[in-house]
């Protein structure tokens, strides 16, 4: 039994130092300018709380930016965005305006909460509906996600 403890409480050890590596702390003045910039451009009324540079599966890694109004944005190794989670509408300026349009046409009243560009050249939105569609990446609506 004291041979199980052993193993379990090592085995613990090692995950938890394994995902603790995994993702790091990244000082505000580090931050890549295109990031910056960013941040400044489509929310101006609020800025970056904290930001974490976090490895991928690959040798690949992301940005993960919060900022001081709850929003969440994530930016892939060459420092553009790929993902942007709200709890309030996003703003008019990081959305695609084909996206935008077919929000407003068949989901009147609808806000977009969330926005993703996938790697298979898809983009994924949010409605405060709790609605998922799918575009491509051109912008042109595929599907809502089930």
């Amino acid at each position: 039994m004291k041979n199980l403890f052993v193993v379990f409480t090592f085995f613990l050890t090692a995950l938890t130092t394994g995902f603790s590596q995994q993702k790091e702390s990244v000082a505000l003045e580090s931050i890549p300018a295109e990031i910056t910039t960013y941040v400044t451009q489509h929310f101006p009324a609020t800025s970056i709380k904290d930001a974490y540079k976090e490895k991928e599966s690959t040798p690949s890694f992301v940005y993960e930016i919060n900022l001081k109004n709850g929003v969440e944005l994530t930016f892939n190794s060459i420092n553009q965005i790929i993902e942007i989670e709200s709890n309030q509408a996003l703003p008019a300026s990081v959305i695609p305006a084909q996206i935008k349009q077919y929000v407003a046409a068949n989901y009147p009243g609808a806000v977009i909460k969330e926005w993703s560009s996938k790697s298979n050249d898809r983009q994924e939105i949010g409605l405060n509906n709790g609605k998922d569609l799918i575009f491509d990446k051109n912008g042109t609506f595929l599907a809502v996600e089930k």
